[in-house]
């Protein structure tokens, strides 16, 4: 995968089949409703990419817990808005999990958590997992990976583009199953851990 490039070039869109959401983002100046696309990153600075739809609950920043079962310590979740970033609409109020020096987010976490497979779309190529939202400093390679703690299950995919090259970084973000997950994300000599409960896909609870 390439690295976080000048922004000279245009990286992939992956699009996910979701259902049409009833709310919509401000999109430079325009009230646009949002099915869950990556849009290809314009390489001029002003480019203003669309971002997937979030509801935002509240003004204040406050921690908060989705439900998981008592034997996964799952981390507390940071609700506030993500820093501001030149090539990005406004994301938030929402919630996210932050490390201590807030140089790293990941996020917005629906509410219950965020769910186990899922399907995005590239051109022609099927990517595995859901549509997510990171900050890293400015300039860095994001690296992400993750184990599932309560049982076997192959590890955490992370589908990471190019070519942001502000702070803001999108993620197809692959949980293979349900349960609980430790996830590691490393940018330049940060980092963030944090424990989060994967619930089922539509999917798994309908077979």
């Amino acid at each position: 995968m390439p690295g976080v490039g000048t922004g000279m070039r245009k990286c992939s869109g992956l699009t996910s089949h979701c259902s049409r959401q009833s709310y919509a983002l401000q999109l430079n100046g325009r009230r646009s409703t949002d099915n869950w696309s990556f849009e290809r990153m314009k390489p001029m600075r002003s480019a203003t990419i669309p971002l997937f739809c979030i509801l935002a609950l509240g003004v204040n920043a406050r921690a908060q817990s989705v439900p998981e079962p008592t034997s996964c310590p799952t981390s507390p979740l940071i609700r506030d808005s993500a820093p501001r970033d030149p090539n990005a609409d406004p994301v938030g109020p929402a919630d996210w999990y932050v490390n201590v020096d807030r140089t790293i987010w990941a996020g917005p976490v629906p509410a219950g958590g965020w769910s186990s497979g899922g399907t995005l779309y590239s051109g022609n190529r099927v990517v595995k997992g859901q549509k997510t939202y990171w900050v890293r400093p400015q300039g860095t390679q994001l690296v992400i990976s993750g184990r599932r703690l309560d049982a076997s299950a192959s590890a955490v995919e992370a589908h990471i583009p190019c070519c942001f090259a502000t702070g803001f970084q999108i993620v197809g973000l692959l949980f293979p199953t349900d349960g609980c997950w430790e996830v590691r994300a490393t940018a330049g000599d940060t980092e963030l851990r944090f424990v989060t409960y994967v619930k089922p896909s539509n999917t798994e609870k309908n077979n």
